[in-house]
């Protein structure tokens, strides 16, 4: 995994339009905006549970159990029609994941500028990073080290590749078919693995050692110091809290940029 230290605001958006988004309709890239750039891509639910030190039966368990009592309270809060579309065990992890359970999913967006916002907006003390993985780049890489790998398409399928104990080191990159408002403000799109106590960066690093002649898998890191200049320049863009959170949520997190830049 390469990683770029950037200079200023003028060398992010030299990178970001050096890369080929292409047509609307593909997913070339996908992108992550974390507030301190020493953090690894580690979903929230591994996080927890590395602490545990458990087993990948007992992380299951866990898993499973806290899955069934997000299930037991989700039909008070949500719309129908979202829960009419959450009929398998990854569509509610996604539910979940999107109201702030901990899963193994990890959050990125197809929005360079939106990951930028996420890197920027806190710890304002810490150097932030903007993730950036090459889709079709993982997809051959898996497929060429992993037999028979796809996304599972039926509930069977899901359980197969996602409920089994010592699971191999598959990642997956996908969207949720019906999504929400705030999933279509930020772009949004998620990755699983299917060992539940892998991290991300360290299958992505397993299989990307190097760039490859091409931008595949880097860390953009921003300094510490110039991160209220980048969300002075986002927020010029419309890449801020009321757009990227539909909602009141959006104009409380709104009233915090303010603050902020202040």
């Amino acid at each position: 995994m390469g990683e770029l230290h950037l200079n200023n605001w003028i060398h992010f958006m030299q990178v970001a339009n050096a890369l080929h988004v292409g047509p609307a309709t593909s997913i070339p890239y996908v992108f992550r905006g974390q507030s301190d750039a020493g953090w690894e891509l580690e979903p929230s639910l591994l996080r927890v549970l590395k602490k545990k030190n458990l087993s990948s039966e007992q992380a299951l368990l866990i898993e499973k159990n806290a899955l069934e009592e997000f299930q037991s309270q989700a039909h008070l809060h949500i719309s129908p029609n979202v829960l009419s579309s959450t009929t398998d065990t990854l569509s509610w992890w996604t539910l979940m994941q999107h109201h702030g359970a901990p899963t193994r999913l990890l959050d990125w967006s197809q929005s360079i500028y939106a990951a930028a916002y996420f890197a920027v907006i806190d710890n304002p003390e810490k150097d932030g990073a903007v993730w950036l993985v090459h889709v079709s780049s993982v997809i051959e890489k898996m497929k060429s080290t992993f037999q028979n790998y796809s996304m599972p398409i039926t509930k069977a399928e899901t359980r197969t590749k996602f409920l089994g104990a010592n699971s191999p080191d598959e990642l997956y990159i996908f969207g949720r078919k019906r999504k929400s408002e705030r999933m279509v403000a930020q772009q949004g799109i998620f990755s699983i693995c299917r060992n539940i106590n892998s991290s991300h960066s360290d299958v992505l690093s397993k299989v990307f050692p190097s760039q490859e002649g091409k931008e595949v898998y880097r860390k953009l890191v921003i300094p510490f110091d110039q991160k209220n200049e980048y969300l002075t320049k986002l927020r010029s863009m419309n890449v801020t809290a009321s757009s990227l959170f539909p909602g009141l949520d959006g104009v409380g997190k709104s009233i915090c940029e303010f603050i902020q830049l202040s």
